[in-house]
């Protein structure tokens, strides 16, 4: 597991881009406050438990962009 102070010591991105949340068979839209090479933090208008494996789409004009992610 990496630690909390090594995840901060990514750079973080700021950045708003509208997500797709896929989790137990449930779907929830989703914006993203900032991005780093290990992780996003993330606004949703319900709590997802910690530990809950995640289905991630990106939505960009272009193109989708499909990731796995857990909760923490």
């Amino acid at each position: 597991m990496i630690s909390q102070k090594e995840r901060r010591r990514k750079q973080r991105i700021d950045i708003a881009l509208s997500l797709k949340i896929t989790y137990n068979k449930e779907s929830v839209l989703a914006t993203s406050k900032n991005i780093s090479l290990l992780g996003a933090y993330v606004y949703t208008d319900e709590k997802i438990p910690n530990g809950t494996d995640l289905n991630v789409i990106v939505k960009r004009p272009q193109k989708q962009i499909s990731c796995h992610a857990v909760t923490f």
